[in-house]
């Protein structure tokens, strides 16, 4: 598991943006990810989409499974959303976010 790897940033980033009350304030996942992004826009913040977009190649790199994927950032992160309600799975997830943020620096350099 990933455990000895350090994703402090993912760790911010689904616990500060998916927290349990984040669909009181948006209306899906992607919304969320738009909002994420325009705020550090805003702050002037790109070093850390720079360092959300290496972790999530890091964790992406690890090829954990579904299973992994969701203990990792549900029960240890506590992002409260599921992909697989929108008929997803994590994996597609993190690269959509991953996607999303390289994107977005790309855009923003």
């Amino acid at each position: 598991m990933a455990d000895e790897y350090d994703f402090a940033t993912i760790e911010n980033f689904v616990g500060g943006y998916f927290h349990q009350n984040w669909i009181d304030f948006a209306a899906d996942e992607d919304s969320v990810i738009t909002q994420m992004l325009c705020s550090t826009r805003r702050l002037g913040s790109l070093k850390y989409l720079a360092d959300l977009g290496e972790e999530l190649a890091r964790l992406l790199a690890l090829n954990l499974d579904e299973h992994e994927l969701r203990d990792l950032l549900r029960n240890r992160y506590n992002c409260n959303c599921d992909p697989h309600l929108d008929g997803s799975t994590w994996r597609l997830w993190l690269e959509h976010l991953r996607d999303r943020v390289d994107a977005h620096l790309k855009f923003s350099l």
